[in-house]
């Protein structure tokens, strides 16, 4: 239950990152790049998403007013807040020889599930991958490991600073098709992670516009 948005800390709020379809906050007109500066009352900023989340998610069939920035505008909206189900892998043949999967978040078992709906297109003739990434705010970068795996057969997906951590891709890689990356400014966190294996590796081309620039 909620009101389909995803959102990251900014100076004033909380940016909205990406807004699911059909979801209550697309039919009130947010939209990615907005802000959310307040909710029912409840300044915004300084918070987490998570900490957020406390004021903005609530039962179903209830509402929340928010205050959204849209540039310099700023107007109150209310959105009800509603049982939603989507799925965070979204792929299909976009030509007959091309596969375009969209992962919309990296969370628990996309991995998996993004290995099922390859493999199943590259049963279907499928000689190109497109991994869309436009809009992913992230998510496990364990799971970012495991997705980066996918395509990278082995080697760092990331090096940690401080201590002398890593994640690694390992495991079965999919058949080393061409493969080309989507990404843009609210591409960002574990979905970065992925991105930049697949750039580092040489593993295929980064089209788009610069991420967001986690951390």
């Amino acid at each position: 239950v909620g009101i389909g948005v995803w959102l990251r800390p900014a100076e004033d709020g909380l940016e909205v990152s990406s807004v699911l379809a059909g979801s209550p906050a697309r039919d009130a007109g947010i939209a990615p790049g907005d802000l959310l500066v307040a909710a029912d009352g409840h300044p915004l900023r300084g918070l987490s998403a998570e900490e957020a989340g406390r004021f903005i998610r609530g039962p179903e069939g209830t509402a929340v007013a928010l205050v959204v920035r849209s540039g310099h505008q700023e107007r109150e909206v209310e959105v009800s807040r509603e049982r939603m189900a989507f799925d965070d892998v979204q792929a299909r043949l976009a030509a007959p020889a091309v596969a375009h999967a969209r992962v919309l978040q990296i969370g628990e078992g996309v991995a998996d599930r993004l290995r099922r709906r390859l493999e199943e297109l590259l049963a279907q003739g499928a000689q190109a991958v497109i991994l869309d990434l436009r809009g992913n705010p992230g998510g496990l970068a364990e799971e970012a490991a495991e997705v980066a795996g996918l395509f990278v057969e082995d080697g760092p997906v990331a090096r940690f600073r401080e201590g002398d951590g890593e994640l690694l891709a390992t495991g079965d890689a999919l058949a080393p098709l061409p493969l080309a990356v989507l990404v843009d400014g609210s591409t960002a966190s574990a979905a970065e992670l992925v991105a930049g294996a697949v750039q580092d590796h040489g593993r295929g081309v980064i089209i788009g516009t610069q991420t967001f620039g986690k951390g």
